[in-house]
């Protein structure tokens, strides 16, 4: 692309990888903006650039007409993804997107945050020329917090674009960044509805889009402020792509279809290499994750009166962390200690007052050069701890002698602070001002927050209400950190850290299912959503999702059976007939020592051939029960996601006996489900049989399937023959194998 003359490049929809409406050419903007990003490897800017051209591409082409269209953006928390949209914003700049709003922060700083970032990575205070006009929070009036715009003066810049021989240079894109508040977002739309915008190509990011903007009036079926005045935002943006970018996405999956705000596509992002996640903590490197004593964590009933050793380990590990950075990166960058108690702002005080009183203190001692018993002590104590980072570390730990030497440096550049808005506002951490931060705070240092060089985590509070996002958010943690993660150690509740285990699996099944329906080039709509859950935990708040079409199921606690036997001229029974029979004669059933001579079993049969040759082609007779029947599929596919070898109890129930004495079963002619007071299962009987629902699972086998061969009646067992050998499958899982599964309903 030259750099006087910018242009879009928008093949014919035949060459265009599946899910885009057009192509997006890389230009000057795109090639500055990655060039400047030092830290990151030629693979990984183009790794960046490529899916930031697939990001926009999907959305609305700047050049031919179209509806707006929505995205889903996807990445790891605290893995880059405000790379992501500011490469997706310069490529928009060079693709002729005169206006780009960036919705972000739910408060002050993380809004100044956010602008800082832009600010910076466009290099937009230094550079010579005038591409990027950058205005925060507009608005009309001297409303509050913002800033007062003429709209003229906007619609000249606007306008400047269809002059063909205005300087590139003088065809500056507008980038907005808005709070994601109502009143904010007011300014913003009453601002835009007086500047015409047809014919404007508009990029919206909304950053951390799980957050606040979605509607908490669903069940009351009303709409919140905030998702009321986004709408209001978009219908003033006639021609725009609107994305929404987070690490959770439960929430904008599972808001009804019909609701504006949800997504037509979605994108998953890659992190780069140096990218520490949940995978790592919860199971390639358990070690460096600490169980916090349940007598160390404040709560109603539990007052520590000093600093709980957990807590002091920490501490040690977080000093000893900075003593070696000191050494090793002569104290460039930072090191930072995040204390996420409840929050209560009175548990910051606590947790400052013992920071500040620990450090003082253990200062002090260090600095008394002479006989000291105290001092012994407290050098012991880091001996001790200093062993146990070398564990995770290795050989590139400073000696214990070189890092006591810079003990009492590491103390003097720490500076601790409470992260909370008791002042009215949330304190900005001003990083540079020294190389030690330790932060002390609760929301305000959730999702959005970016702690620098972050080693040290103690997170003495519950899981709380159980919310599957919330939870993930709070895993300031992660990040990039491959480089000095052996200095790490994260302090959880117990219960926290086998709920972040779980979580583990749920996000990395729910991005394995995008990745795939992202490959279709399908819409979203058409994707049933559907995730792996701890079953004491909700994917994502009530308030925005209508429950009501959504499923869980777990078949561990009840088995799968499906609710409708039968329906008239159904090809399901048929081909159900033919596979129960094919896959019964690929194993060897004898008949089962227990009272019942009409069963058959198979012991050691592999989970696979059973998940590929039989639960996959079966076909219920009703779709109203095809949602049981992918759950009971991803559940299985956890099993052997966990252990390749699993096995299966076989019983063919039933198939002994001549067709004319097959088991009978009455059904409701109308529904197609057993007739009332009447269960699939046979129980128990004199001659010793334990009953369908008791019979063991044979060790070592992980699930057991019960190929059931009915004869289906009208209404009662004397009634009218509907369909014979009616084939119906049952499954139960071993009760401590696989997490719930919930998935949207048809």
């Amino acid at each position: 692309m030259s750099e006087s003359d910018p242009q879009t490049i928008t093949p014919l929809a035949s060459a265009l990888p599946r899910g885009m409406s057009w192509m997006p050419e890389e230009g000057t903007e795109t090639a500055r903006l990655v060039e400047s990003m030092r830290r990151v490897t030629a693979a990984e800017k183009a790794t960046l650039v490529r899916e930031a051209v697939t990001v926009l591409g999907s959305g609305r082409s700047p050049v031919a007409a179209g509806p707006s269209r929505t995205g889903l953006v996807v990445g790891f928390v605290q893995s880059g993804k405000t790379a992501s949209f500011t490469t997706v914003t310069a490529l928009a700049r060079d693709n002729q997107f005169r206006l780009i709003v960036v919705i972000t922060g739910i408060s002050t700083n993380l809004l100044g945050q956010s602008n800082d970032r832009l600010v910076t990575d466009f290099d937009i205070v230094d550079r010579d020329d005038r591409t990027w006009r950058v205005i925060q929070n507009p608005s009309l009036t001297n409303a509050q917090a913002s800033t007062r715009v003429a709209p003229e003066e906007l619609q000249a810049v606007l306008d400047l674009w269809q002059r063909p021989n205005a300087p590139r240079s003088h065809r500056q894109t507008l980038l907005v960044t808005v709070m994601k508040n109502h009143a904010h977002l007011r300014n913003l739309t009453t601002l835009l509805r007086e500047l015409r915008l047809t014919n404007v190509p508009t990029l919206v990011i909304d950053d951390e889009a799980d957050q606040a903007g979605l509607n908490t009036g669903v069940a009351n079926n009303t709409q919140s402020p905030t998702y009321r005045r986004i709408l209001e935002f978009r219908r003033a943006l006639p021609e725009h792509t609107y994305l929404q970018y987070t690490a959770t996405p439960q929430a904008p999956l599972l808001i009804s279809l019909a609701d504006s705000l949800s997504p037509d596509f979605v994108r998953v992002l890659t992190p780069g290499n140096e990218y520490i996640g949940g995978a790592e903590f919860f199971e390639d490197r358990q070690e460096l994750v600490r169980a916090i004593p349940t007598a160390d964590i404040i709560s109603a009933n539990n007052a520590p009166t000093s600093p709980p050793a957990s807590f002091l380990e920490a501490l040690r590990s977080f000093f000893l962390g900075v003593a070696a950075g000191l050494i090793q990166d002569d104290g460039r960058g930072n090191r930072s200690m995040l204390v996420h108690p409840s929050q209560g702002t009175l548990q910051h005080d606590v947790y400052y007052q013992w920071t500040l009183y620990v450090r003082q203190t253990w200062l002090a001692t260090l600095q008394d050069t002479g006989s000291s018993a105290d001092r012994d002590e407290l050098l012991a104590q880091f001996q001790r701890t200093y062993e146990d980072l070398a564990e995770t570390v290795g050989s590139d730990i400073p000696s214990f002698d070189a890092i006591v030497d810079q003990l009492p440096n590491a103390l003097s550049v720490t500076k601790e602070a409470r992260v909370n808005a008791t002042g009215g506002r949330t304190p900005k951490v001003e990083w540079r001002d020294c190389y030690g931060h330790i932060l002390i705070g609760g929301q305000a240092m959730d999702r959005g927050f970016t702690v620098e060089g972050l080693t040290v985590t103690y997170m003495p509070r519950g899981a709380g209400t159980g919310i599957a996002d919330t939870i993930q958010q709070r895993a300031r943690f992660l990040g990039y950190k491959r480089r000095y993660v052996g200095y790490c150690r994260v302090y959880l509740e117990a219960d926290v850290r086998e709920k972040f285990r779980g979580l583990v699996k749920h996000e990395r099944a729910m991005r394995r299912e995008l990745e795939e329906h992202a490959a279709t080039g399908a819409p979203l709509s058409e994707w049933r959503r559907k995730f792996f859950l701890d079953p004491r935990l909700k994917p994502t708040r009530d308030s925005v999702i209508g429950l009501g079409n959504m499923t869980r199921s777990n078949f561990a606690r009840e088995p799968f059976k499906p609710n409708t036997l039968f329906q008239p001229d159904s090809a399901s029974i048929v081909q159900n007939r033919a596979l129960f029979a094919a896959f019964e004669s690929t194993i060897t059933l004898s008949v089962p020592g227990d009272g019942d001579r009409t069963n058959l079993q198979a012991s050691g049969v592999p989970l696979v051939s059973v998940y590929n040759d039989l639960v996959v082609p079966y076909l219920p007779v009703d779709p109203a029960d095809s949602v049981r029947m992918t759950a009971l599929r991803m559940q299985l596919l956890q099993v052997l996601e966990a252990d390749s070898a699993a096995t299966c109890t076989i019983y063919s129930m039933g198939r002994a006996r001549e067709a004319s004495f097959l088991r009978k079963r009455p059904v409701d002619p109308d529904t197609g489900a057993l007739a009332t007071q009447t269960g699939l299962f046979q129980g128990r009987n004199a001659a010793g049989y334990p009953g369908d629902e008791n019979l063991p699972t044979v060790s070592p086998d992980k699930i057991q399937v019960q190929l059931h061969h009915l004869s289906l009646h009208e209404a009662t067992l004397d009634g009218p023959q509907l369909a014979a050998d009616v084939c119906v499958l049952v499954c139960k899982l071993d009760p401590s194998s696989v997490p719930d599964v919930v998935i949207q309903g048809a």
